[in-house]
This record gives C-alpha cells, structure tokens and sequence, in this order.
C-alpha cells in the first residue's frame, strides 16, 4: 500500500485505481467475496463462512432489493438499456491527467458536480483519484437518466395533461438549482447532507387550497345565533315543529281521504239508476224510458215519452240516488214544490210561472228509486253559455230576458219567505225556444226561519263563488243572499267568467273589497264570524289567515279605495263598447244593476221588486238586440 501511495503522490502513476494496480492477496479477498456471475446475489463461498453475519447483512440487503425491483417491473426495453450501461461502466475506466495540480482537479469536480440534486450531492475532495472520478461520473449519469426519463414520459402527454407539465417543470427547476459551494479551498472531509429545497406548489394545487381554507357557509342555526341568540334559535326551532306537525296533520288527512274516495266512488255508482231504452215506469207503465240527459251529484236524469198523452208529449224524469239520507232531502223537496205551486201561484203569478213545476205523474217509485217527473227545458244556462256563447258571454238582449226571468222567480220567493241558497247558471233552465230561463233545484232551499248556524253557513250556505259577504262573516241572512248570487250570475252571462274567485272564504272577501273598496266598520265587525277575517280595533282585514284566525299579515281599510268605475272596465270588451253610443248606455244600465246587487250590506242592497225597476230591466228600458 505504500509504495503505491509514494507513486500517486510523486506522479509517477496514471493515478487511477485498475485491476493490475490491486495486491495478490487483495485480489484473492475480493474473488472470494464477489460471485463469479454478473448478478449482485452472493455465493456461499468459503469466505462467506468466515464472516457469516456480514454476508447475511448483505445477502438479506439484495434479497429484499430483488424482491422490490420484482414487485414493480420495469419495461423490458428498460431494463436491457440499464444492464447495458451497467457493462459500460465497468469496461470504462476514467483516467486523470497526469501532472494537474490538486487545485486544477477540484475545480473539475466541482464543475461536473453542478447538476447534482441536493439531496444527492456529496463533496468529492476527499476522494483520490479514480474513487473521485468515478463517483463524480455516477452521479451524473443517475442525474442524466433521471432527467432523460422524465422528459421521456411527458412527451405524449403534453397535449393532454396539463397538471404533469406544471410538476415536471417544477422538478426541473429544482434539479437545476445547485447551493453555492464555498470558493476559499477544499475541504478534505465530507461536507454533510444539505437539506433539499422546499418545493413550491404549481398554482392548481394552490388554488385547491384556497377552496379548503375558505370558511364554509353558515348552516341556519348559525345564522339565527349570530342575530338573536339562543332565544331566536328556540323560536325557530318551535316554528319548524309546528309547520312540520301541520304538514304531518294534512299528509294523514290526504291519504284518508285517498282511501275513501275508491271505495266512496264504487259505492255511489252502485247507488245511481242505470236505464235501458225502451224501459216502461211509472203507473201503468205510462213512462217510455228513451235516452240519458245528465247525471249530477245526487241523481240521474233521463228523457222519457208520456204514451197515454194525446200527441207526443215528454219529460225529464229525475231518478234520486239510492240513498235513505238523499230520498228524506227529496220528500221535503217535494213537499216545499208543491208548497210553492199553492202559495206563490197565489201571490205572484207571474213569478211563480218561472220555477221548474212538477208535470205529469210527478213522483214515482221505480226500482228502489225515488223518480220526479219535471217539464222538458233545452239545457242549462252554463252549458248555453259554452256552446252559444264560446266563452264570451251571450248577447244583451238574451241577458236581458234570462236576467228578468231569474228576478221575477226571487220577487215570487221572498213573498213566501223561501231562501233558495243555490242560485247559479247550474240551475237555470233554458226553455225549448231559447228564449226565457226557469229556476230549478229546490233540494237546498229553506224557510227563512229555519237558518242554519254561522259555522255551517259560512261552509255550506251557497257555492262559495256566489256565496253573499253576510254568510261568510255569521251575521243573520234571508232571501238577500240570493240577490246577491244573481247578481254574479248576470255578470257570468255577459262575460263568461266569475265575478269573484277565491280559494276560501277569506280570499273571497278579500276579491270583494279589491272590486268594490272596503267594508263599513259596522258591517266588518259585528258578525260572529268577523274576527276570523278582520281584527276589531281597526277593521284591518286579516290576509291569509288560516282556520285558526292566524294572519299572515294585517292590510288597512284605507288600501281598499273604491274604484272610480267598478266592473265597468271589465265589461268594455265583452260588450265592446268602443264607439258605440247606444251600447256604452245599455251597459252603464247593466253595470248598475250588477253593482245593486253585488252591495256588501244586506241591508243596502237592491231587492227583487226594486231590480226589475232598473233601467236595464224595466219594459221601457233599453233593448240593445
């Protein structure tokens, strides 16, 4: 070992280390240590037995790095190119330039040291000779193919990924940075591990993680705590409770009423009369069943041929439901008809000539079912108004005729103290020239004496589109209700639409006042039923409000100003009243007629006698045909 350091030192020597340069017995030590194969795997040799715990240290080290190196293959082509290098190096061996001074020599080393990562960089100087070149080449060669594969992998993906084009520059980048090496002379030992440099996130990734730093959105019990507190949190929490329970409440309702309605509606259609032509009835079997007019809520109606009649004579003959509640209803029906044809023939002749009469046998019992025998009329008034009105209305002078119909059967009826409580274009019969109506349906009609209670009223007292602002808030009703109905009646026939909508009878009072302005304090508020609807200290009307009387919110009387013109703008166009003198003076006639009937107070509404005085009405009035 000597005489060879003399050599290196006085130059004399390539200064390199080669298999020539070892000793005999460093040879025989290293030939026994190294398999004679390629592989890096050990043999057991006889020098493995000498120092078995260092051999298996090492035999265990490759084992384990075989194992890895199976565990994630490499491609075939790879692994052939590194075996190649591999041979490479071992048959190249780099020689020092023989007489460079030592200054001259780690300059080269740090030159060739300048791409090394940081983590991998080690300090050369301490190394001789070929030891010094040959790490120096090693690590270059890692950085080179390290470098040479990345930029391999990103060539087919440049145009796809994004994300791998920003990392791989961020890792050239970092490879390239190199820590400045001191410049006032080597240092002989090695110089310690520098830390590798913190690498900078690619801007997606910092975007990313603004989103996570952002603070989430405050849920709703966090917003109610930032403005009341714990207190506001349990008003709302309560709040929530009581809706939902509502809403669990009208769920049940829903699906009881779901699971009735089949079985309520096979039971009704087992309860209707189901004729066939050419069926006898009645005495005798007087009555030819001919063909079906309609069917309604509680009966069925069929046509039938009177054959002990001289001529051809016909009736609409009215089979009631097979039911014990609906054939007691039908009796007193029966009983108040007849009640009318004696008292209101006597009173009121002409009236009493615009009812449906009785005609013919009048009340029959066939199968089981109740059957009335009334006279034959055309169709009713809605359906005229749907095939001879299309929707728009029918012309004034049909509305003139219909309308004086309909108040002299009301002027007949309030001189026998009778209600008729269903007054719509339902029950208006259209006679067989078209030219006049007949009032029919007389199952809900009542002495006014015999008024229902203001809750019942309120609910089933009139269909709730014509139903009178009395009935709604319990104060006493009469025969005023029906003025009131046939004032929306007349209205429908001019226009072909309803007067007032609404969903219930608050939202009714609520189309009432934003026609016709607010209620009088006296009228608002001394109902039964009044404080569901309006509130008592001011008469504030109580929008939205619920079974219970909870409002949604109060609106003021003063923000139901009465139009200047109620409904008259609503009638420009049925009417057509542009230009046209003659009709503008028909329908300012029309416009106060309806409005006589549609006033709020009973007491201040028009009367039966006193409508057919009206302009529109009266025989000398205007006639616009």
């Amino acid at each position: 070992y000597m005489p060879r350091r003399k050599q290196l030192l006085d130059g004399s020597s390539s200064g390199s280390w080669t298999e020539s340069s070892r000793t005999p017995s460093q040879e025989r030590k290293r030939r026994r240590r190294r398999s004679p194969s390629s592989s890096s795997s050990y043999t057991y040799t006889r020098s493995s037995r000498s120092s078995p715990s260092i051999f298996r240290r090492r035999v265990r080290r490759d084992e384990e790095k075989a194992k890895a190196e199976k565990s994630s293959p490499k491609p075939a082509a790879k692994q052939k190119k590194n075996q190649e290098e591999k041979q490479d190096k071992k048959a190249k061996v780099p020689h020092a330039v023989k007489g460079r001074s030592s200054e001259t020599t780690k300059a080269n080393t740090s030159d060739k040291s300048k791409n090394v990562k940081p983590e991998k960089q080690k300090d050369a100087g301490g190394l001789n000779g070929k030891k010094k070149a040959t790490a120096v080449a090693k690590i270059k060669e890692k950085q080179v193919k390290a470098i040479n594969g990345k930029e391999n992998m990103t060539e087919g993906k440049e145009a796809n990924d994004e994300k791998s084009k920003q990392k791989e520059k961020a890792l050239k980048d970092n490879m390239s940075a190199k820590p400045k090496e001191e410049e006032n002379g080597t240092s002989e030992k090695k110089s310690p591990k520098e830390p590798s440099p913190k690498l900078e996130p690619p801007p997606m990734v910092e975007k990313e993680l603004e989103k996570v730093a952002e603070k989430p959105e405050k849920t709703k019990e966090e917003r109610v705590l930032d403005k009341g507190g714990i207190h506001a949190l349990q008003q709302s929490l309560s709040q929530d409770t009581h809706n939902l329970q509502l809403m669990l409440l009208q769920a049940k309702r829903d699906l009881d009423d779901r699971r009735d309605t089949q079985e309520k509606q096979e039971r009704r259609e087992k309860e209707y009369y189901r004729g066939d032509y050419g069926e006898p009835l009645g005495p005798e079997n007087r009555l030819l069943l001919e063909e079906a007019l309609g069917q309604g809520a509680f009966s069925t109606v069929y046509r039938c041929r009177d054959m002990k009649a001289e001529g051809e004579k016909h009736y609409a003959v009215k089979f009631i439901r097979k039911n014990s509640v609906l054939r007691s209803a039908t009796e007193q029906e029966v009983k108040l008809m007849r009640r009318l044809r004696t008292q209101a023939s006597e009173l009121d002749p002409v009236g009493a000539r615009c009812f449906l009469g009785l005609a013919g046998p009048e009340v029959i019992e066939h199968e089981g079912h109740l059957a009335l025998c009334f006279q034959l009329q055309r169709c009713d008034l809605r359906s005229a108004l749907k095939r001879w009105g299309q929707g728009a209305g029918l012309p004034l002078g049909l509305v003139r005729n219909y309308a004086r119909n309909m108040f002299l059967a009301l002027r007949a009826l309030k001189l026998v103290s009778i209600v008729h409580s269903d007054l719509k274009p339902d029950n208006l019969l259209v006679s067989m020239d078209k030219m006049s109506v007949k009032l029919s349906d007389f199952g809900s009609a009542m002495d006014v004496k015999d008024r229902l209670r203001a809750e019942k009223a309120s609910e089933s007292l009139q269909p709730r589109f014509y139903r009178a602002p009395e009935v709604i808030l319990g104060l006493p009703y009469d025969t005023q209700i029906d003025v009131w109905s046939a004032g929306c009646t007349v209205f429908e026939m001019v226009t072909g639409r309803f007067l007032f909508v609404g969903r219930d009878n608050n939202e009714m009072l609520y189309r009432i006042m934003k026609q016709l302005g607010a209620f009088s304090r006296k009228f608002c508020g001394s109902g039964k039923l009044s404080e569901r609807h309006f509130r008592r200290e001011d008469g504030a009307f109580r929008c939205g409000a619920d079974a219970s009387g909870e409002p949604l919110k109060f609106i003021g009387r003063e923000d139901f100003p009465r139009p200047a013109r109620p409904i008259y703008e609503e009638l420009q166009e049925p009417l057509q009243l542009n230009g046209n003198e003659t009709g503008q003076v028909a329908a300012k006639a029309l416009v106060e007629l309806i409005l006589a009937c549609v006033t709020p107070d009973p007491a201040l509404r028009v009367d039966p006698e006193a409508a057919l005085s009206t302009c529109f009405l009266r025989p000398s009035g205007n006639r616009v045909q």
